[in-house]
């Protein structure tokens, strides 16, 4: 909250700087949360981070950036959720990071665009997710398809399928 604050209302820090302050609370929460095997401090610190690039929407719209950020915190919420079995917490990152993606393929500048970066970010959310459901899948050693894991792969699907309908003529 205070990183926030500081990025968006009161312009104390860049945008690349709040970005690499993210990173660095998030890395401290991370290995704080394995060391006391506390899926709420990885919380804190993950999803904060992820909210980072909020305040960089506050400011002046959604950028790639900031996206791209929140994919390589969504990366390794998955390697550290499903790793240790916190599965809330991926869930929730999940939920965090969905619609940032959703909102910036939906922005009226890149309709039929396909500006290779936008088009790349999306790729890399749908791969993610669904990875992240084969990941959960293998991890829980059941013959049976979890809610979790369908969900994600379908999600990843749809999100791939969308976003090109989306950005592509």
């Amino acid at each position: 909250a205070t990183l926030l604050s500081a990025a968006a209302l009161y312009d104390l820090l860049p945008d690349y700087a709040s970005l690499a302050v993210a990173a660095a609370i998030a890395s401290v929460a991370v290995a704080t949360s394995i060391v006391w095997r506390s899926q709420l401090v990885a919380g804190f610190g993950l999803i904060g981070a992820m909210l980072v690039p909020l305040a960089v929407v506050a400011q002046g719209g959604l950028s790639a950036l900031g996206t791209a950020f929140i994919a390589v915190v969504l990366a390794a919420t998955a390697i550290v959720s499903l790793g240790r079995g916190w599965r809330t917490l991926f869930v929730a990152a999940v939920a965090t990071s969905a619609p940032q993606i959703v909102a910036l393929v939906s922005q009226a500048g890149y309709h039929a665009q396909s500006p290779w970066r936008i088009v790349l970010l999306a790729s890399v959310f749908a791969f993610l997710y669904a990875a992240s459901g084969v990941a959960n899948q293998l991890r829980s050693k059941s013959a049976e398809l979890g809610m979790l894991t369908t969900s994600l792969a379908f999600g990843g699907a749809v999100l791939a399928a969308l976003a090109m309908l989306r950005l592509f003529a």
